[in-house]
This record gives C-alpha cells, sequence and structure tokens, in this order.
C-alpha cells in the first residue's frame, strides 16, 4: 500500500492555501494520526524558531548601531545634540524590540489555562423544563457541579438531543478535572447541527486539550476557532501566540 507523502500538504495547510474539500481531507487524516501530528507541530515550531530568529537579528542590528553611535560620540565631542536624538531613538527601538519579543514569550499550558479559563457563566432556569432540570441548574450555580453533574445525565437519557445540558455537562466535568470525559460531552455538541452552544463547546474543548497538555491538538482546535470567527476569536489568537 502507497504511504502517502504529506509535506505538501502541511505546508498547503500552514499557509491557508487549501481549497474546502482539501482541507476537510486533510483535518480528517489529522485525526487520530499521531505522527501526522507530530509533522504538523514539528513545521509550525521552525516557524516559530524563525520568527524568533528574525527577532533575535533585529536586536543584534540595534546593539551594532549603538556601538556605532557611541565611536561616533567620541571622535565627535562636539555634536552634542544629534547624541541625544541618537540614544533616544535607540532607546526607543530596544523598547520595541523588547515588547516585541515579550508579546511571543511561550507560556506553559498550565499559565495558559489558569488566565483563560472561567467556568461557564449562569445559565438560567425554565419554566417548563422537567425538575431534574433546574434542580441540575441550580447545583451548578452554586458550584456543586457532581451533584450538577448527575442530574444533567438523568436529564439527557430522556432529552439526548439538548446541546444546552451536554454542553453544561461537559463543564461541569472540567471543574470536577475530568477532562477526557469533558472532551466527549463538548464533541457531541459540536458534531450536532450549528446551534448556539456551538462557539462555546469549540472553546471549551480547546481548554480540555490545554488543561492536559495536548499542544498539538490545542492549537488545531485554538486555528478552528480564528477561522470560524466566534466571539473566541481574539482570545484563541492570544493564546496561539504563546502556546
Amino acid at each position: 500500500m502507497k504511504t502517502i507523502d504529506y509535506s505538501y500538504f502541511i505546508e498547503k495547510y500552514i499557509a491557508g492555501e487549501m481549497e474546502q474539500t482539501e482541507k476537510i481531507w486533510f483535518e480528517k487524516e489529522l485525526e487520530g494520526n499521531e505522527s501526522l501530528q507530530k509533522d504538523l507541530l514539528l513545521r509550525r515550531k521552525a516557524d516559530v524558531i524563525l520568527e524568533r530568529h528574525d527577532i533575535v537579528s533585529l536586536r543584534n542590528k540595534l546593539v551594532s548601531i549603538e556601538k556605532a553611535r557611541k565611536d561616533e560620540m567620541v571622535k565627535n565631542e562636539k555634536l552634542r545634540s544629534p547624541r541625544f536624538r541618537y540614544a533616544a531613538i535607540f532607546t526607543g527601538l530596544i523598547i520595541i524590540g523588547s515588547i516585541v519579543i515579550l508579546s511571543y514569550r511561550t507560556e506553559s499550558p498550565a499559565e495558559i489555562y489558569k488566565k483563560y479559563y472561567h467556568v461557564y457563566d449562569n445559565p438560567g432556569y425554565s419554566r417548563s423544563a422537567e425538575a431534574n432540570y433546574n434542580e441540575a441548574i441550580d447545583y451548578f450555580n452554586k458550584g456543586e457541579f457532581r451533584k450538577a453533574l448527575e442530574g444533567f445525565q438523568a436529564y439527557l437519557k430522556n432529552r439526548p438531543e439538548s446541546s444546552q445540558i451536554e454542553f453544561l455537562s461537559g463543564v461541569s466535568k472540567m471543574e470536577i478535572r475530568s477532562f477526557p470525559d469533558a472532551e466527549l460531552s463538548f464533541k457531541k455538541v459540536i458534531n450536532k447541527k450549528i446551534n448556539s452552544y456551538t462557539a462555546d463547546a469549540n472553546w471549551y474543548l480547546a481548554m480540555c486539550y490545554i488543561a492536559t497538555e495536548d499542544k498539538v491538538m490545542a492549537r488545531y482546535q485554538l486555528r478552528n476557532i480564528v477561522k470560524s470567527e466566534s466571539i473566541y476569536e481574539n482570545k484563541a489568537k492570544k493564546i496561539l501566540r504563546h502556546l
């Protein structure tokens, strides 16, 4: 059986040059293919290294400029005003360079999770819902997530189509640190037709990957969020700069 050489497709995928059908095929190939995921991660790391190399080159050039400025000061003692201008310009460039470097500083998954993860905010009650629905919501709002999860699971036995309760089950599982089970809940929501919890499920799934330090899947999921242009797009972009 002929082995597929994915290198060409990896380059097209990272560059964002794939047609939609080709992209769907590649992302399906990516799922469950650890070797392909590692190749994609290595290629992206190479891009990061090259970006940082450019930053280091900039700093080296700035140092060379400062050395030339000091040499010029020794030769031209009478040119005081220009010297101060050069010093100010150089200082500004150093500050800008430092800001650029800090903006790309790598953070650990634990740091990112602590900064960006927040429990889903206060879901409301329903007058028409079954009794165990509102009881589970009440436990959720009180932070009693194990009891909330029991109620949600009981509700899902009769209403498995509920995207809201499946999503809240996932959040409850995250709160009790059951991340693999939470991932399954969020994927169920995502795999349903587009609903009001699709964007939230995608975001919390990314948080699951970060919590379990699965950087490959976290980056993959965050890039999907950016492409979807959801309310979490800007947060996803910020995390991708540091992950």
